[in-house]
């Protein structure tokens, strides 16, 4: 399996995301508000290769979970973080610097000339898939 959708999976807690497949590309964690940045760092250890990540709505998600994933998930290209209170600018930041290409939270400001424009169609991209 290349993708998994745990979004909406208001119980799933961090011990669950255990054995998650090493091939996956695309993992959404959206609503899943128990997990913490313990469950969001086994995730991507287990799952190096991940290109898309959402953690929506993980408001108990810090930047301990982003600076995991931006030492391990060197092909991560989309990112959705609304919701992570906790996920700081300067993380936030410096994973843009890394290479991930799409990120959604709040506070970001990309640094494309209209980032609200930008932030509608990924948005809009983001609920296609």
């Amino acid at each position: 399996a290349q993708q998994l959708s745990f979004h909406g999976a208001k119980g799933v807690k961090d011990q669950d995301l255990d054995g998650l497949p090493p091939t996956l590309l695309w993992l959404d964690l959206s609503g899943c508000y128990y997990l913490t940045d313990q469950g969001v760092q086994a995730a991507v250890q287990q799952c190096p290769g991940l290109v898309s990540l959402s953690l929506s709505g993980c408001s108990n998600v810090s930047d301990e979970s982003l600076k995991t994933i931006g030492e391990i998930c060197t092909n991560l290209k989309e990112l959705n973080i609304m919701g992570c209170s906790k996920c700081t600018g300067l993380r936030i930041e410096r994973l843009s610097q890394l290479g991930v290409t799409s990120i959604l939270h709040e506070t970001f400001h990309s640094p494309d000339p209209d980032p609200v424009v930008s932030y509608f169609v990924l948005f809009l991209l983001f609920l296609l898939f």
